[in-house]
């Protein structure tokens, strides 16, 4: 376009040197007034014409470059755009992947919970069979061991009796040992319940520290004041009622006499 506006100038120029020689030689040669009509006036009028046209190629340039102007303003907004939809598809793509990795967490944590769940369905499966082979158990040996009112702690009397039921085990035989706890009918049945557990825990927690016995071989149960073997009404009969009763099972073998007699003793006492 600088171009163009260049040769427009250089003809003006041109023309108006031309024009300038003209009216020089006029002068020069005294050149009529006729002369100067037929010859300056139409140089002048076309003169007036190139410079009318070089005005009107100016305001189209002028206006070729306005526009231009508001083109690349428009280019320019965009660009704007076009980088904002680029950051919010970054931002998508950011967020996809976050996504997509808190879902292979949260598979992970499935699948773990999973072979947890698969573990413990073993265990219990593990334990049903060994409960299931109880019925194949026959009682060798039978006794119970007394707590003090409202309490689970062993006295020296039960940790002396628990002494002698371990000597009765012989670890080279199949044996389990059931061992459940009760209370007397004092308090509600939530806290008897609670307190019959920890008193087998307590007789449990004894056997295996003191005689190694697996806890694998050992079942534990609470009842509250569920079976009592004697009447609650009376004082002896309470404390008969506040016991943990130890049963100890043999493959194949039969119930000893001295089983017989512990359970004949608690019927007499009721």
């Amino acid at each position: 376009m600088n171009r163009g506006i260049d040769g427009v100038l250089g003809h003006r120029v041109a023309t108006g040197l031309a024009l300038a020689a003209v009216l020089a030689f006029g002068a020069t040669g005294c050149a009529s007034k006729k002369y100067v009509r037929t010859r300056v006036d139409p140089v002048q009028t076309k003169v007036d014409n190139i410079d009318t046209q070089v005005q009107q190629h100016g305001k189209s340039i002028d206006e070729m470059e306005k526009g231009l102007s508001k083109t690349d303003e428009r280019v320019t907004t965009v660009d704007g755009k076009a980088q904002k939809a680029q950051a919010a598809a970054d931002a998508a793509d950011q967020k996809a992947a976050d996504a997509g990795q808190r879902a292979g967490q949260a598979n992970e944590l499935a699948s773990n919970a999973k072979s947890r769940a698969d573990e413990a369905y073993t265990g219990i499966e593990s334990v049903g069979k060994r409960i299931d082979k109880l019925h194949q158990y026959n009682v060798a040996f039978e006794d119970s061991v007394l707590f003090k009112f409202e309490s689970a702690q062993l006295t020296d009397e039960s940790k002396k009796k628990l002494d002698e039921v371990a000597t009765k085990l012989n670890p080279d035989s199949g044996y389990e040992i059931e061992v459940t706890g009760f209370t007397d009918k004092s308090g509600g049945a939530n806290y008897n319940l609670a307190l019959s557990e920890q008193r087998a825990q307590a007789v449990v927690r004894y056997l295996n520290t003191q005689h190694n016995i697996p806890l694998h071989r050992i079942h534990v149960m609470g009842f509250g004041a569920d079976n009592p073997v004697a009447k609650n009404e009376t004082r002896e009969g309470r404390k008969m009622n506040r016991r943990v009763q130890i049963k100890l099972y043999t493959a194949g073998g039969e119930k000893t006499a001295e089983a017989g007699k512990v359970t004949e003793q608690q019927q007499a006492s009721k």
